[in-house]
């Protein structure tokens, strides 16, 4: 039986061994690298342009470059954090271009309920639109520790390599983010009654 220590060990191994196959022009590892972050880095970039054909440009700029550049990534066990890095400047050269705003937020909200009454769609769209906003309130670290942990998808392990922290700070800053956000989140009255 394979513990969930032995599994990151193992995806960090294997995520090293392809990235020194790709280094040697292995088109096949740089395509398992590809689908194994894609979705990772496209809720990423989306949190930041907010628009899905230009996430999906810079999301394709960033494997092109990833490509090209691999040879100047100094360390394969960071390969997820050098890979968002650059997807992040992509975007940010995007914003730029278009001489918009970076939204440092997340992707709008799905109702993924088909069943759901409109005025229970409605109440979830207005408390999505209640996060969203205090998610734009965090601070940076906070912000990001979240969007890459449950908008990104990103395991612990994979929040920590990006961030370049220990699995054990990524953890604590993630517990400390939410504590934050659900402060944002809870009405002062509710607040006094709490304590």
């Amino acid at each position: 039986m394979t513990s969930v220590v032995d599994t990151a060990v193992d995806s960090a191994e294997e995520t090293c061994d392809l990235v020194r196959r790709a280094r040697l022009r292995d088109e096949g590892a740089f395509e398992a690298l590809y689908r194994a972050r894609v979705g990772a880095l496209a809720a990423y970039v989306g949190s930041l342009m907010r628009d899905r054909a230009a996430t999906e440009d810079v999301v394709a700029e960033t494997f092109v470059s990833a490509w090209r550049k691999l040879d100047r990534l100094e360390q394969d066990d960071r390969f997820d954090a050098w890979l968002f890095r650059i997807a992040h400047n992509h975007a940010i050269d995007q914003l730029r271009k278009r001489r918009a705003v970076p939204l440092e937020g997340v992707p709008e909200p799905v109702d993924r309920d088909p069943w759901a009454s409109p005025s229970e769609a409605y109440e979830r769209q207005a408390r999505a639109v209640e996060v969203r906003e205090a998610l734009l309130e965090l601070a940076p670290d906070h912000r990001e520790v979240l969007v890459l942990r449950f908008f990104g998808d990103l395991s612990h392990a994979e929040v920590a390599r990006q961030l370049g922290k220990s699995e054990q700070a990524t953890r604590a800053l993630q517990y400390r983010a939410i504590g934050a956000l659900r402060a944002k989140l809870i009405e002062p009255e509710e607040l006094l009654q709490a304590s």
